[in-house]
């Protein structure tokens, strides 16, 4: 992310700095004193919802890079499975209609040529774009733990890419409780030092709006716990 300039925000902190030190920072400015930790620098602004931090980067622009390494993906062959050769089967196969079969020769070909160009360089797409209704999302743990995660990206990074309940899967369902999200990124499941999803939420601030109305409130789930356990309490007695 590349932010743009803004005079205002330069003023204020970004939380992603903070992880790397975050933990100990937090810890020696309470035990010498509460107050100690008003000299913290003040922060973009975030939502904390449930244990995410959620914060708005409208000021920033987004810069996509991907890479498809062709090679690497064709040499990752199930045992007796090869994607060409069954495609050149289906292409002679007199079960399937002739347009399929020219579709799948197509196909074909457009895979053999991305095998010859991969051989001189890696085929490779960017974009840079930017949104108001764009934020990222974080475990709000990461500022605890993020020597534990850093470790564990490093040597599960193959082990997460294959679990179809990866730490990208469950932030993206996670996400998807609170608020409505699309155009959810990263497009893998690999991390390297900690997990985030990027997203846009033009319903966002509205959202959050009408959590602090009366309407919602005694509508809310919390409201609705708080009164099913108060009704068991007085049950039991």
């Amino acid at each position: 992310m590349r932010q743009n300039h803004d005079e205002r925000e330069q003023e204020r902190q970004s939380y992603l700095s903070l992880i790397p030190t975050f933990s100990e920072d937090f810890a020696g400015a309470a035990r010498k004193g509460f107050q100690h930790l008003l000299q913290f620098p003040p922060l973009e602004r975030g939502y904390l919802a449930g244990g995410l931090l959620i914060v708005p980067i409208s000021e920033y622009s987004m810069q996509e890079r991907y890479l498809m390494e062709i090679e690497d993906i064709f040499e990752q062959r199930e045992t007796g499975k090869d994607l060409l050769a069954s495609m050149y089967a289906l292409s002679r196969d007199p079960r399937y209609h002739e347009s399929v079969q020219m579709v799948i020769r197509d196909a074909i070909a457009f895979i053999e040529y991305l095998k010859r160009m991969a051989k001189e360089k890696i085929p490779h797409y960017e974009q840079e774009s930017d949104h108001a209704d764009q934020h990222y999302a974080l475990p709000f743990i990461t500022f605890l733990a993020s020597d534990t995660l850093r470790r564990y990206f490093s040597e599960k990074q193959a082990y997460e890419e294959q679990q179809e309940f990866s730490f990208r899967t469950l932030l993206a369902a996670y996400v998807r409780t609170l608020y409505p999200a699309d155009s959810l990124l990263p497009i893998g499941r690999n991390y390297d030092a900690f997990p985030f999803i990027v997203f846009r939420s033009l319903n966002l601030g509205e959202a959050r709006r009408k959590m602090f109305t009366g309407k919602y409130l005694f509508m809310s789930h919390e409201v609705n716990i708080l009164n099913m356990l108060l009704s068991s309490k007085e049950v039991a007695e």
